[in-house]
């Protein structure tokens, strides 16, 4: 039941009157993470193509689609308390292609991992941490921090898979590809965020202009200077 697994109930008596803004995004949130499990199990079975069944990074990728699930779950325990609106059913795309199809398997590999997990997931970090500085306890909090433990692993396999595939050869190629992966890294996280018009950070929801700010210093300070010692900046 959705009750044994909060610590505290405190905004869940004010959620059902929440602005509509508020489950609209959280709709969106929910479609992302459906979609990123998706992402993390092709990715997973790419890398056990490449490095066989028992490959840790594969596993922890398997072991991420698997967490992404559980977030859609999350939140579509907020989504309940909405009784105002019927969300039609989402649809995901099981056919998601990563990079321009001229790319080796293993040339793919690295490209997922750059965009997913070292560019989308560690700016996704940064977001949640702000965002869980903000939002009122119980669920939305909950759900938040429970989403941020994850994300943080989830990010971590990218830079392994860089690490790894840099032993052996040159990745800089990736440095072509950079300006659109942030691009549309930026897109994907910002996109939600840009219909409220009002301060719904109590709803773990951020603004555009609050958002932008904490991103483009993730860049510069965290992924950035990662990057280059590979010579992809």
């Amino acid at each position: 039941m959705l009750g044994d697994v909060l610590l505290d109930r405190g905004i869940e008596n004010n959620l059902s009157h929440a602005p509509a803004e508020v489950f609209e995004v959280w709709r969106n949130r929910e479609s992302i993470e459906i979609e990123a499990a998706i992402i993390f199990k092709q990715l997973g079975r790419d890398l056990q193509t490449l490095y066989g069944k028992d490959d840790l990074t594969a596993l922890l990728s398997l072991k991420s689609s698997d967490d992404e699930l559980r977030h859609a779950r999350r939140c579509q325990e907020i989504l309940s308390f909405n009784d105002k609106k019927d969300y039609p059913a989402f649809t995901p795309d099981f056919k998601i292609q990563f990079g321009p199809q001229y790319l080796t398997d293993k040339q793919r590999v690295l490209y997922m991992s750059l965009g997913v997990c070292c560019i989308t997931e560690t700016l996704s970090t940064a977001l949640l941490i702000e965002m869980h500085e903000r939002a009122f306890s119980g669920i939305i909090r909950d759900t938040i921090h429970e989403i941020l433990v994850d994300e943080v692993d989830h990010a971590r396999i990218g830079w392994a898979e860089l690490n790894r595939q840099a032993q052996n050869e040159n990745i800089s190629w990736l440095k072509e590809y950079l300006p659109t992966l942030v691009k549309e890294a930026f897109s994907s996280d910002i996109a939600p965020m840009l219909k409220p018009n009002q301060d719904l950070s109590i709803w773990g929801i951020l603004s555009p202009k609050d958002a932008r700010p904490i991103m483009e210093e993730t860049l510069e300070k965290v992924i950035y200077p990662g990057l280059e010692k590979y010579g992809i900046l």
